[in-house]
């Protein structure tokens, strides 16, 4: 039986699955937590818009930045900015340090907020 995945993209192993990398395996779950409860991570914008990072069913750990908790936006998009997040049930704190008051945020490709 193979991985099932939550909505967060977490993995959960079949039974007798990943044998001898389970634990690097759990490790990647524990990291993906980690982010979306604690981790602040900067995005630059710089262009009309922007979608935010966010594997599914992943099988190893990088740091995304539409996984993280804390979203620090900077740079100058010098326009009307479209950031789109990933289409998952989370929630973000948002800060807009780019300078620019027209920043626009789709959030889960259905609602959007202008900060």
């Amino acid at each position: 039986m193979a991985s099932t995945w939550t909505n967060a993209e977490l993995r959960l192993m079949a039974t007798g699955e990943n044998d001898n990398t389970w634990g690097d395996q759990t490790n990647y779950n524990l990291q993906r937590v980690d982010d979306m409860v604690n981790a602040y991570i900067g995005v630059t914008l710089s262009g009309a818009t922007k979608t935010l990072d966010f594997s599914n069913d992943p099988t190893s750990y990088t740091q995304e930045n539409g996984r993280c908790k804390i979203l620090n936006f900077t740079g100058s998009p010098g326009a009307t900015c479209t950031v789109t997040f990933p289409n998952k049930k989370m929630w973000y704190y948002v800060l807009n340090n780019t300078g620019d008051a027209k920043v626009l945020f789709a959030l889960q490709d259905q609602v959007q907020l202008t900060l």
